[in-house]
């Protein structure tokens, strides 16, 4: 008789991430238009050669959104899909998450995608499963202010105002960045901004020429996903004093007749001259009262 021996061999894949055996690959919260990448290692623990096949398929058994199979950039991905094992190694395999919005998405500020990928062994039709999971989060940010008014300053001095950026995300940070214009500085003019943070931003008017000035500043959020304006204006003079307000010539000032009418008045049909003046006064102080409160309007708007 003969006698034969084999060896059963369990064709089992195993796979880690930093060194760890993993069930499940969660991605957790990234903007929407961004990417994340994942290293995972997929190890050959037999000693036969292995084919595999890395890929994703729809789960069915989840309320929440499935990549879209029309889209032309998956929402999960894997490089490289596939490879050869020699018999104890192991290969890398980024897998990447990038979330897109859809039209049929509300206006939720975060969404979440699973999917299950799958790594078959192609000699034995085996498969491994690896869940997927992570949330698209739509960027949500506040500026203080949009229009900055520097009024009128002297040529080479220098004014601050502050704009304050407020990253209203509890997961993620904010990048910007501030395109820089002529006669105004900006400093900082690029950061990161942590999650429920804010940052304050310094605006310095500093003319080098007599004029005006109006720029619109363009901000960009999270490396150009994003882009914001705002508006600063100056004047700068030769002297910091503002233009003289016009001011009317009074005709008794110029005119004879009309000075000695007023200076002589027929009090049944006219003002004497110390009543005009002090109607000028009031109607001054009037103005002046008009002007400030326009201007507290303005600054606490």
């Amino acid at each position: 008789h003969i006698q034969l021996m084999a060896e059963v061999i369990e064709p089992n894949l195993v796979i880690k991430q930093s060194g760890k055996e993993i069930s499940e690959l969660n991605f957790e919260h990234v903007y929407f238009g961004q990417k994340k990448i994942f290293q995972i290692e997929i190890f050959n623990n037999c000693p036969c050669k292995r084919s595999f096949v890395f890929n994703a398929m729809h789960d069915s058994n989840t309320n929440t959104h499935k990549s879209d199979e029309k889209q032309e950039t998956p929402i999960f991905q894997s490089l490289p899909s596939e490879g050869i094992l020699p018999p104890y190694e192991k290969t890398t395999i980024s897998v990447i998450f990038q979330p897109q919005r859809n039209e049929d998405m509300n206006e939720d500020i975060e969404y979440m995608f699973t999917e299950t990928a799958t790594v078959e062994i192609v000699e034995t039709n085996k498969i491994t499963e690896l869940p997927l999971a992570g949330i698209g989060v739509r960027p949500s940010f506040e500026l203080s202010q949009i229009d900055f008014n520097f009024d009128y300053k002297k040529v080479y001095s220098q004014t601050i105002k502050t704009l304050e950026i407020t990253n209203k995300n509890e997961f993620l940070p904010l990048t910007f960045d501030i395109s820089q214009v002529a006669h105004f500085r900006f400093s900082p003019m690029n950061g990161v901004i942590q999650p429920k943070a804010s940052k304050k931003i310094e605006i310095m008017f500093f003319p080098k020429n007599i004029g005006d000035f109006e720029e619109v500043v363009h901000i960009l959020f999270n490396n150009g996903l994003l882009r914001r304006h705002i508006n600063v204006l100056g004047n700068s003079l030769q002297t910091s004093d503002e233009p003289k307000a016009f001011k009317r010539t009074e005709l008794y000032e110029t005119d004879e007749t009309t000075r000695f009418n007023a200076l002589h008045p027929d009090t049944r049909f006219g003002l004497s001259l110390d009543q005009i003046n002090r109607n000028t006064e009031m109607r001054k102080q009037f103005d002046d009262y008009i002007h400030d409160s326009m201007i507290k309007r303005e600054e606490n708007a």
